[in-house]
């Protein structure tokens, strides 16, 4: 995905390129969550960005960015209400090297409880567009839980 530097670069050439970038990173992340049919979540949630880069060139503040479109492709694939405070509790993200396959996953589930600590979704073996699963997972069909994974390039 795109990071913050790639889109300003692309504003400054030109504001239309910007806009087709965001268009473009943003309907990557629809198409892969209703790929994997992810499912849909009507209250407040927590979503969870693990970006796997090639190599460590970039900062990870700078790549935080595409969190951006990862967010706005979720409420275009109906996966969360709406981007807003009001329905995303907390977004952390996390910048980690995987040179063999650079991917975005992003983990979307209900926001812990006050004074409970956070209970990922396990990853079940990687590959493109794979959906969470392994020991731990929640059941395909719950809506408490949804992995979206995209292979980035």
């Amino acid at each position: 995905m795109p990071s913050l530097n790639d889109y300003i670069s692309a504003e400054r050439a030109n504001r239309y390129k910007a806009a087709a970038m965001k268009k473009r990173e943003t309907a990557r992340v629809r198409a892969a969550a209703m790929q994997q049919r992810a499912p849909r979540f009507e209250r407040r949630v927590t979503v969870r960005t693990t970006f796997y880069e090639p190599d460590m060139r970039r900062d990870a503040d700078n790549v935080g960015f595409a969190r951006k479109f990862v967010l706005d492709g979720l409420v275009a694939a109906g996966v969360i209400k709406d981007d807003s405070r009001k329905y995303v509790e907390q977004c952390p993200d996390r910048v980690l090297t995987d040179r063999a396959r650079p991917r975005v996953v992003v983990e979307v589930s209900d926001p812990p409880r006050q004074g409970q600590a956070t209970q990922g979704v396990a990853q079940g073996r990687p590959r493109p567009h794979s959906r969470a699963g392994g020991k731990g997972a929640r059941p395909r069909d719950s809506p408490r839980a949804a992995a979206v994974q995209e292979p980035v390039g």
